[in-house]
């Protein structure tokens, strides 16, 4: 796995959550 496909995926799931939360 690249990092950039771990930062992309990392930042997916932090979008994902934070939007979850609201």
């Amino acid at each position: 796995m690249k990092t950039i496909e771990l930062l992309e995926l990392f930042q997916g799931v932090f979008e994902s959550d934070r939007t979850s939360s609201i």
